[in-house]
């Protein structure tokens, strides 16, 4: 069984716990498939009113979405570099780059924010 422990981190704000799942039979994983697994973990919390993360709650616009909607903006949004992805203290580079994973792994969700002023 593997467990994924994920965080977000949102510009310069300090990184907050999200969440945590096991994934049985779990052998490889891209960054597509983590991706999709997030949205689908925490779209599943929600169903059972437990909060969601600020990652999740904007890329839904609340749960007016359907999954499958909420999944192509989150992978439309690391595609274009608004969203980050550390995995295991390495940063992933495409949606299709297999991740090493182990026992336990520890995912970052970094969302890029643009500077203001001057």
């Amino acid at each position: 069984m593997i467990t994924f422990n994920v965080s977000d981190e949102i510009g310069t704000a300090p990184r907050t716990p999200a969440l945590e799942w096991s994934w049985t039979g779990l052998q490889s994983c891209t960054a597509r498939l983590l991706i999709e697994e997030r949205i689908r973990v925490e779209f599943e919390r929600v169903a059972q009113n437990v909060p969601a993360s600020d990652f999740f709650a904007e890329l839904s616009g609340g749960l007016d979405g359907y999954v499958d909607k909420i999944i192509e903006k989150a992978l439309a949004a690391f595609s274009a570099g608004k969203l980050l992805l550390i995995v295991n203290d390495k940063q992933v580079s495409s949606l299709d780059e297999m991740i090493p994973i182990q026992e336990s792994n520890n995912a970052v969700f970094l969302r890029i924010v643009p500077l203001r002023g001057g």
